[in-house]
């Protein structure tokens, strides 16, 4: 894709992590900018000095995302009479939170299997 092109992904809301231009690697600030490693910036460094680049290619970067689902839970008895105290009010328990919880967690790994 164009440069160009990506200013408008970012336009509408869709902002890539990593890109890849003239073989450096950039990762989205933001400040709405892409910097190097080597503390460059993408538009403020490259684009805005020289405008002919918004042609070039760049190369959007995919990172392969990991969800990690969290662990069933157990509640301390510290944390229950605490939470319980809390929620006193709103008349719910440690233990329907508890399985609430771990009915989302069980979704979870069953949607990403």
């Amino acid at each position: 894709m164009k440069v160009i092109d990506l200013l408008n992904k970012i336009a509408n809301g869709e902002i890539p992590e990593k890109i890849k231009y003239k073989e450096t690697l950039y990762s989205y600030t933001k400040d709405i900018d892409y910097e190097s490693e080597n503390d460059n910036f993408l538009f403020d460094d490259r684009i805005c000095i020289c405008p002919e680049d918004l042609n070039d290619e760049v190369e959007i970067i995919e990172e392969p995302q990991e969800h990690k689902i969290p662990k069933k839970i157990t509640m301390r008895a510290d944390m229950v009479g605490d939470i319980n105290n809390k929620i006193e009010n709103l008349n719910i328990n440690q233990i329907a939170i508890e399985d609430k919880i771990n009915e989302i967690i069980d979704y979870l790994e069953e949607k990403n299997e």
